[in-house]
């Protein structure tokens, strides 16, 4: 779950509804390293993002 605390992503949909948002690792964990910073998010809108900087940029990847 991505809690999208800071508000960086919409709130809300067109119709006013709520989105909540889910993230997933880009790249395989490695045994004994720690998670790498890029991730997708997608919007219970079917928005998705894109972060390569660990939530400090998105890019949107769908219209």
């Amino acid at each position: 779950m991505f809690k999208n605390s800071d508000n960086q992503l919409s709130t809300v949909d067109s119709k006013g509804n709520s989105i909540t948002y889910r993230e997933f690792d880009v790249n395989n964990k490695i045994a004994g390293q720690s998670r790498d910073a890029e991730r997708l998010i997608r919007g219970s809108d079917n928005s998705v993002y894109y972060t390569n900087n660990h939530y400090q940029t998105f890019i949107k990847l769908t219209k």
